[in-house]
């Protein structure tokens, strides 16, 4: 006996919320040989079913994904959550009896966690939870006991030898219950295969022989692919006598950077060919090639107009350029000083800077005079604010008798200069007298300031004059324009202009010497244009032939002038075109020693690589034999075992299907190649018929079958899980069937857990009748009144 389930826990599941009773989570024990579940449809029968998969397998096989692909991210609930608000709990307690080992696993999703998913990745949404021990969730719930679904999976694998998409032997649904039947007949035996642990049978040394041939297949093929390789590259168009070696001789004597131009034994390529008859091509073609190249340059500089304007601004200023920059100094000067004298800036005045431009002397008389009347001006006029305000308050203070009291003075006596009056109106008017005489004083030194200013004002006219005629002799529109100027100097720029003048020169065109004195009479723009026709019409004259031959070998051409020659007219004049072919017959000689060389080691590697290939298929086939043998005997044990297999189903199929037209029960039919490997599983009602049974019985035959084929399974193949979950199998039944079925499970499954449903009561009586009339464990739960 294996394993048993004892007990189930459920919480907010599916239809499932809470246990009414004490607001806690469902408990149910079902460990009775067989336990039936009944109650009318929608009240949890198939949801039990589900989370006790849910929590063996960590999926749900009758969720179906049917949402699509249209972007849908989440829903408005959860699937398989009851309460939004309340943690999801799935727990199944298990029982070894013979061993009285306990195992407890717990699917958990607590209640923040909960998120309104799509129906895919079921298993991701949990945490798992396994304890050997009995199950309490206070307990259980412990970081100790939390598993990954990997660790999960694994230890279920271990303890329970189940695999999720078998699971199937253990459990008969509802729906689609063929499906293993509409498996195509060769992946039916690979899940005999798996179920029946084939794989356990293939030793160690199995799995060594499987690696052998692995290692000396691919060394096989690897050397196979390697002679192919080696007899692509022997050259067969080589002879293998050679006549004496031409003389050598250096074409390029300077150069030692050349490889093909040293004196060598062999060479590995023909690379040198390219090269040389690059440069017999040049030779052949220099002076169409030249004047390409002239062309080319002259074309490019007359099309540029960044260079024509350089070469317009050089004629038309360029000899002028320095006299030009010094009337601008002396313009700039000129404007300034006189900018500062008619604003009186006499300190950003430079005298150094200025001496030769202006009367220094004169102006400092000017600026010293100006500062004397500014003092002037500033002293008189603080005289009389002064005065006027001291009058005015004394007059006031006088006036007022109550003042004068408060300020206890004698209103008699002067408080200037002490002299004692008769009374206080003399002393007023002495004051008005004093004052009078004062202003006319002031009066005189504002006279004096005028008549001082008039004659500095004068002198600075005069100034003003001699630079006025100064600035007429420098003002040249070419410099009074501050964007002409900055024009003319930024297309002056000899670090720029000398090697297109140099440039143009080497191309026959002396720009000096062609457009002397093209200044004078002409404009700017004139000369942009004389220029422009000039080169354009100097370029179009240059004659050419044979310039197809230069077109299409341009770049290579260019490599050749600029690599071998050094852009060197006079280089490609030593160069003999005779000496170019001895020299490629000297190569020639080398590269066909070099190959003839490389064939013979080649020959050698091929003769010892195919040795090796005959080596290693020797090995490759003897471990093949040993694989033989193995699978051999592999398929005999199968054969044996899926002979067990066929004599229960038989019986099973037999006594289910009581009614079938062709006769009783349904046969095992092992397919097999020309190799007698067992390839593929058919099951056939009779022995008239090749047929598959998928394609000539009813849906209700299909079904008793795949409940015959399940318990025929679980009898010769059985897993540490010792429970048989059959969800309304009687739907399908009619009452003959019903029986025969009852009295297989009574007698041949009495060791197992069978756990049940149906909506029909009188079935759930009976079949719990029969069981208990042999002592059998039985009992019958009512799903709406236990878990609602």
């Amino acid at each position: 006996m294996g394993y048993t389930i004892n007990k189930i826990i459920i919480q907010n599941f599916k239809v499932f919320d809470r246990n009414n009773k004490d607001n806690t989570f469902y408990e149910q024990i079902i460990s009775q040989n067989l336990q039936i579940l009944t109650g009318q449809n929608g009240y949890g029968k198939s949801s039990i079913y589900d989370a006790i998969e849910l929590v063996l397998t960590g999926n749900i096989s009758r969720l179906y994904q049917v949402s699509g692909r249209s972007g849908v991210k989440s829903f408005k609930d959860n699937l398989i959550t009851n309460n939004k608000n309340d943690d999801l709990i799935v727990a199944l307690e298990l029982l070894d009896d013979n061993k009285k080992e306990y195992l407890s696993i717990l699917k958990h999703i607590p209640q923040k966690k909960i998120k309104f998913e799509k129906e895919s990745n079921i298993g991701k949404w949990f945490e798992t939870y396994i304890s050997k021990d009995r199950f309490v969730l206070e307990n259980i719930l412990n970081s100790k006991n939390k598993k990954s679904n990997d660790e999960a999976k694994k230890i279920i694998n271990e303890l329970l030898q189940i695999e999720p998409e078998y699971f199937y032997i253990n459990y008969i649904q509802q729906q689609d219950p063929i499906s293993f039947l509409k498996r195509k007949e060769e992946d039916r035996k690979e899940i005999i295969d798996k179920l029946l642990q084939i794989d356990n049978l293939k030793s160690e040394k199995y799995e060594q022989i499987e690696n052998k041939i692995k290692i000396y297949n691919s060394k096989y093929e690897q050397l196979k692919e390697e002679i192919i390789s080696k007899k692509k590259y022997i050259n067969n168009d080589i002879n293998n006598k050679l006549s004496n070696k031409p003389n050598y001789k250096k074409i390029f004597e300077e150069r030692n950077d050349l490889d093909w131009d040293l004196d060598i034994e062999k060479i590995d390529n023909k690379n040198y060919l390219e090269d040389i008859n690059g440069i017999k091509l040049l030779i052949k073609n220099h002076k169409t090639y030249k004047n390409i190249k002239v062309k080319d340059e002259l074309t490019k500089y007359y099309e540029s107009k960044d260079i024509i304007n350089r070469i317009s601004y050089h004629l038309k200023y360029g000899k002028n350029i320095e006299a030009l920059k010094i009337y601008r100094e002396k313009y700039k000067v000129l404007k300034n000083v006189k900018s500062y004298i008619n604003n009186k800036e006499w300190k950003l005045i430079d005298k150094d800077k200025y001496k030769d431009h202006i009367d220094i002397n004169k102006l400092d008389e000017i600026r010293n005079e100006s500062n004397n009347i500014e003092n002037l001006k500033n002293k008189s006029n603080k005289i009389l604010i002064d005065i006027n305000k001291k009058r005015s308050e004394l007059k006031n203070m006088l006036s007022d008798n109550d003042k004068i009291k408060e300020s206890g003075i004698d209103e008699n006596r002067c408080i200037l200069c002490g002299s004692k009056y008769d009374d206080k109106e003399h002393l007023i008017k002495t004051i008005s007298n004093y004052t009078n005489i004062i202003e006319e004083l002031l009066g005189g030194i504002e006279k004096d300031i005028i008549s001082k200013s008039e004659k500095i004002n004068l002198e600075i006219d005069k100034i003003q004059k001699e630079l006025d005629e100064k600035i007429k002799l420098v003002s040249f529109e070419d410099i009074i324009d501050d964007n002409k100027y900055r024009e003319i100097i930024k297309y002056i720029d000899n670090s720029i202009l000398e090697p297109i003048l140099n440039k143009l020169e080497n191309l026959g065109i002396n720009i000096n010497e062609q457009f002397d004195n093209l200044e004078k009479n002409n404009t700017l723009e004139q000369i942009n244009n004389i220029v422009y026709r000039y080169i354009e019409d100097k370029a179009n004259k240059i004659g050419l032939s044979d310039i197809d031959q230069v077109i299409l070998n341009k770049s290579k051409l260019d490599y050749v002038y600029s690599n071998y020659f050094q852009e060197n007219d006079e280089k490609i004049e030593l160069i003999n075109i005779n000496e170019l072919d001895e020299k490629i017959t000297y190569l020639d000689y080398c590269y066909n020693y070099h190959i003839i060389e490389k064939n013979n080691i080649d020959i050698n590697t091929i003769e010892t690589l195919k040795f090796n290939m005959v080596k290693t298929k020797f090995k490759l086939e003897k471990f093949e034999k040993m694989k033989d043998e193995y699978d051999k005997c592999i398929n005999e044990y199968k054969r044996g075992i899926i002979s067990k297999i066929e004599i229960p189903l038989y019986i099973y199929t037999g006594k289910i299907l009581q009614n079938l037209p062709a006769g009783l029960g349904v046969f095992c039919q092992l397919g097999a190649d020309t190799s007698d490997k067992i390839t593929r599983l058919k099951f056939i009602g009779n022995m008239k018929t090749s047929h598959d049974i998928v394609n000539t019985f009813s849906s209700g035959q299909l079904a008793g079958f795949i409940i015959s084929f399940t318990l025929a399974m679980k009898k010769v193949y059985n897993n540490q899980l010792d429970v048989i979950l059959i969800d309304d199998p009687v739907q399908t039944m009619d009452e003959l069937n019903l029986i025969s079925f009852t009295e297989i499970l009574r007698n041949e499954f009495s060791d197992k857990q069978v756990i049940m449903s149906t909506h029909e009561n009188n079935i759930a009586g009976y079949i719990n009748y029969k069981y208990s009339k042999y002592n059998l464990d039985s009992s019958i739960i009512d799903v709406r009144n236990e878990f609602n």
